[in-house]
């Protein structure tokens, strides 16, 4: 294919933030990695969807000039404009490479983009377009950090030595959606580590430890750190700094303005229509002015919830037996859920994290068994929401999920925690295309002991 001229159309910028479009008009003018890579999403499928040929061929040979333009760049001049410029471009590649379901070549250009934050975070911050950058950067890169495991380096969204001035950044910015998907990815890994430590000992000293964590190796194909799930710190530390985020999401919470607060209404038609519900979706929706302000709360109410003591106890430590109360974050969720739209969603999650992980939260952190028939039968809008680019998961996989966790309930135990063999290699367009075979990994507790568990189950 003879290649396209350049400099593009501004019209290729329709779809990306404006961001990038700014970008091109000034300082990356005419740059040839980051149009063909503007060309290349442009060209791409959605997750999913059937690939012609034609098309497919495309969006690659787009994409394979981008790749061959920026090595050409390579080593990055020191100059911060083109800095600027080149983790654009790695910022289009990892939004191309989620939708192609690319999920190796996605972890590369993380980290690639990662060291160029590192090393010139001070600069950026310096320049209004490096922050509106960086804050874009970030909720594309939590796809890859909700997809590893809490101690996989692509899973921490902020780079540790650059986090504390990225964290200014993403407070200033207009679009606060970016700063609450940041502390959401923070709260899923401190939760995730602090369950497992839990369920099975946090270190080799603990049988249990020593015999699960050889099986999560296994499956996920990555070592747990040598210092266990806790790194050589302990669980206070770890309960400290979801303390710490729980601050951090009040403090989101008490900037938010009335055009991105819920909306609480009721009538005599909606209290009747309710009666007919299960029990937990008996209260009034939750609904809002836009997609994206629902989409942000539900994002923070999960982040609420990942870092609550009380859920972690309830999980861990309560008695099985009996139907615990729903929790009350939990609850806003699935009222969010309840007021949703689901028509806009494809197109707010172009370059979001979309609804479906906040499904996952509501799985593992409830006991509640209504909780599994609500997403069975109560929500016509999954499978819109499961086909949206922002999804982590399709359809057919949450609903085998639910099963295999009924399944669960059945022989007496609750799954609080899974993972699959589904690793770096595994290319997610194969999996959005059709239902493969993989090893699931279950971990829990046994309702009538409540000691933890761990089981591997293949899933067809």
């Amino acid at each position: 294919m003879d290649d396209p001229s350049l400099p593009i159309d501004e019209t290729a910028f329709a779809y990306l933030p404006n961001i990038f479009r700014d970008i091109n008009r000034g300082i990356g003018y005419s740059n040839a990695a980051l149009q063909f890579a503007v060309l290349a999403i442009n060209a791409s499928p959605r997750i999913g969807d059937e690939i012609p040929s034609e098309e497919g061929a495309k969006c690659l040979s787009f994409y394979t000039l981008a790749l061959q333009a920026m090595a050409k760049s390579l080593p990055c001049p020191p100059q911060i404009a083109q800095v600027i410029v080149l983790l654009a471009t790695l910022t289009i590649f990892l939004r191309l490479e989620t939708k192609l379901g690319t999920l190796r070549g996605g972890l590369i250009h993380c980290k690639q983009a990662d060291l160029l934050i590192i090393k010139h975070i001070n600069q950026l911050i310096l320049l209004p377009i490096g922050c509106r950058l960086l804050c874009v950067l970030v909720s594309i890169k939590s796809w890859y950090s909700l997809q590893s495991s809490p101690w996989d380096h692509q899973a921490y969204l902020l780079p540790e030595v650059a986090r504390t001035p990225l964290l200014r950044v993403l407070r200033a910015c207009p679009d606060q959606g970016h700063l609450v998907l940041a502390l959401l990815c923070e709260s899923k890994n401190i939760y995730t580590r602090i369950l497992l430590g839990r369920l099975f000992g946090p270190s080799t000293s603990h049988p249990s430890f020593r015999s699960w964590s050889r099986q999560y190796e296994t499956i996920r194909g990555i070592a747990l750190p040598q210092g266990g799930v806790y790194a050589h710190e302990t669980e206070e530390c770890y309960l400290a700094k979801l303390a710490k985020l729980q601050r951090e999401l009040d403090a989101w919470h008490d900037r938010l303005t009335t055009h991105d607060s819920p909306i609480y209404g009721k009538t005599v038609w909606s209290s009747e229509s309710l009666k007919a519900r299960p029990s937990i979706l008996r209260h009034q929706p939750l609904r809002f002015r836009s997609y994206g302000a629902a989409m942000n709360y539900m994002h923070y109410a999960a982040a609420q919830a990942l870092c609550s003591r009380r859920i972690l106890d309830t999980v861990t430590g309560e008695d099985l037996t009996t139907e615990p109360k729903l929790d009350p974050w939990i609850q806003i969720i699935l009222q969010v859920m309840s007021g949703l739209d689901p028509a806009p969603s494809t197109e707010y999650d172009f370059m979001n994290v979309g609804l479906m992980w906040v499904i996952y939260v509501v799985l593992f952190c409830s006991l509640h068994q209504d909780v599994l028939y609500a997403f069975d039968s109560e929500f016509p809008w999954l499978q819109a929401v499961s086909a949206a680019p922002g999804s982590t998961a399709p359809l057919w996989m949450i609903r085998r999920l639910v099963q295999n966790i009924r399944e669960e309930r059945a022989l007496g135990r609750i799954v609080l925690c899974t993972a699959a063999n589904l690793g770096n290699a595994e290319e997610w367009s194969n999996i959005w295309s059709a239902q493969v075979q993989y090893r699931l990994m279950v971990m829990g507790r046994v309702i009538e002991t409540g000691a933890g568990f761990y089981d591997v189950l293949q899933v067809f």
